[in-house]
């Protein structure tokens, strides 16, 4: 008998400590992750080569800055920085081939204005929500141009043809989408008048051939693109947007000084990342492009070209354009 009460104590007091053993480790507090209970690591980027898509053929003006950036950028890094050009579509085949990358930094793309107007203008579903923002680095006025030979020497003279010639100007312009393209929707509309636009895919690269053959007579185009060709002599500059004259081209009066009230349509140039780069590397990448924006060489350069320096930070860059992308919306309605 004495033997079966010990027995049954030892069982329980058995159970008893492993209901107690349970206990105390359900209670116990779990792990924190490390990155909770201690310095986040530094980010260990970048540690090879980067790709900069260029989404237009060589040559432009969005080529051209996104060599001198990129160029100023690979100082900072310590790794080069490869340009590729892809252009097409608008610059919509180099900005997909970014959405599809990978999102780790090792790909990027100099993203222009088509990024805020190509869902609107073309359906395709490309928009700034489809990017993370790393740096907005320039923002230029369009020029409007003709050959040298033309017969037009004057904004006003090109004026009176168009209005009396319905539909027989051609116009050379970007993609649907593209800066120069609305620039050119905006202008038939400023002067009230039908004209004829000339859409080319691989943008100012693609029209200047064909302005400077007389193919189209006059062309749309950012001012820093006209001026190695008015340096040269081939081509003319009747106008250009914004509201003051640029000092490169003291002589050439504003849409706005002749009366032509036009929607001021501007190149924006900026880097963009893949959706889902991490915010440590798109920072890495802003101070970078930052920096390299700053140095001489690219500052000569742009001033040299007539292309404004504006710097936006990530956010700022990602506010301005959901601005820029709103307003294209609003500004086609009323274009339609």
């Amino acid at each position: 008998m004495k033997r079966s009460v010990y027995l049954l104590i030892i069982l329980l007091l058995s159970v008893g400590l492993v209901i107690v053993g349970c206990g105390q480790q359900e209670s116990q507090p779990k792990s924190q992750p490390e990155s909770q209970t201690s310095e986040p690591k530094k980010v260990d980027f970048p540690k090879k080569e980067i790709t900069l898509i260029i989404p237009y053929n060589a040559g432009g003006g969005t080529d051209l800055v996104a060599r001198m950036l990129a160029e100023g950028m690979e100082d900072e890094l310590g790794v080069s920085i490869v340009p590729v050009n892809k252009g097409g579509a608008g610059s919509a085949t180099g900005l997909q081939d970014t959405i599809t990358a990978k999102p780790d930094g090792y790909t990027i793309v100099m993203a222009a204005t088509p990024l805020v107007t190509l869902r609107t203008a073309t359906g395709v579903d490309i928009g700034p929500d489809k990017f993370e923002s790393i740096i907005g680095v320039n923002i230029n006025d369009f020029a409007l141009a003709v050959n040298s030979n033309s017969k037009w020497k004057t904004i006003e003279e090109l004026v009176e043809y168009a209005k009396a010639n319905p539909g027989k100007l051609k116009v050379g312009v970007t993609a649907p989408g593209g800066a120069w393209h609305t620039a050119g929707i905006a202008f038939g509309k400023a002067i009230g008048a039908e004209i004829e636009l000339v859409p080319f895919g691989g943008g100012t690269a693609d029209m200047m051939p064909a302005l400077l053959g007389d193919h189209v007579p006059v062309g749309m185009m950012d001012v820093a693109e006209a001026v190695p060709h008015v340096k040269s002599g081939k081509i003319q500059v009747l106008a250009i947007g914004g509201e003051n004259r640029y000092d490169i081209f003291p002589d050439v009066p504003t849409f706005s000084e002749k009366g032509i009230e036009i929607f001021r349509a501007c190149a924006m140039r900026g880097l963009m990342a893949p959706k889902g780069t991490p915010q440590e590397v798109v920072n890495i990448l802003y101070e970078a492009a930052k920096k390299a924006a700053a140095k001489q060489k690219f500052v000569e350069y742009m001033d040299s070209n007539a292309c404004n320096i504006e710097i936006y930070n990530p956010s700022e860059w990602a506010k301005f354009l959901d601005e820029q992308y709103n307003e294209f919306i609003e500004l086609s309605k009323s274009l339609k």
